[in-house]
């Protein structure tokens, strides 16, 4: 990507909610990341957006001292582990920009990713993404195609969009989000499709995980998982 491309003034706003839950070693660094990173893009304005999930370690004290230095940056804390869906809709009802994005605190989408995404905006309501090769082991690939395959089933839709998009702020107003899994990932871009949102898709390779464990896989995960696309399949999503 050019210098031009990345210094030019872009005369919109973006809020990103970056999710985490027991990510001590890993928030500091995204922010610190995420901030160059916004303040090389010159947009109109920007703010972050740290959900602490409940966490039990020392997140939220990581995050409160960038908070000190970088007012643009906000915690929102859960006293108790509610879920990554509960833990975006919680970030995106508090976003105030014209777009609206997340990051994961593990560092699988590192900010420059989002470079892909920018070129597309502000002329499109949604832009979306789909990982190129995600670089799983055998039991997490599993996972994942299994749940595509029955998000396609019950839904009748694709079921690949990764969590990372960029959407209109206003797009919130008319779309009631109401899943606490990452289900919410798939809830909001279908339900924004139905309405006629104009969308453009990406395509990117995901990073290694800085540090720790994913908290995606569990046995009640998933029968939450299950329940929610039932509801939405009854809804008519």
């Amino acid at each position: 990507m050019s210098v031009e491309k990345n210094t030019r003034a872009r005369d919109y706003s973006l809020s990103i909610v970056v999710m985490a839950y027991n990510e001590e070693e890993n928030v500091g660094p995204l922010l610190d990341e995420l901030v160059a990173w916004l303040e090389a893009r010159h947009l109109s304005d920007w703010e972050v957006l740290v959900v602490d999930d409940g966490s039990t370690d020392s997140t939220a004290a990581r995050v409160s001292s960038h908070v000190e230095r970088e007012p643009r940056i906000r915690l929102l804390r859960h006293e108790r582990n509610l879920g990554m869906g509960a833990a975006i809709r919680t970030g995106y009802a508090a976003a105030r920009c014209d777009f609206v994005t997340q990051l994961p605190a593990d560092h699988q989408v590192p900010p420059a990713t989002l470079d892909l995404f920018l070129p597309h905006l502000p002329h499109t309501d949604l832009v979306l993404s789909v990982y190129t090769d995600r670089g799983d082991d055998w039991t997490r690939r599993l996972m994942s195609t299994g749940y595509r395959i029955v998000a396609r089933l019950l839904l009748g839709q694709r079921a690949d969009y990764t969590g990372t998009m960029v959407f209109r702020r206003k797009l919130l107003d008319s779309i009631p989000l109401t899943t606490d899994s990452f289900v919410v990932n798939l809830e909001l871009p279908l339900k924004a499709l139905k309405r006629g949102a104009s969308f453009r898709i990406v395509h990117f390779v995901p990073s290694p995980r800085r540090s720790g464990e994913s908290k995606v896989l569990g046995s009640r995960r998933i029968a939450r998982v299950v329940r929610e696309l039932v509801e939405l399949r009854r809804l008519g999503i």
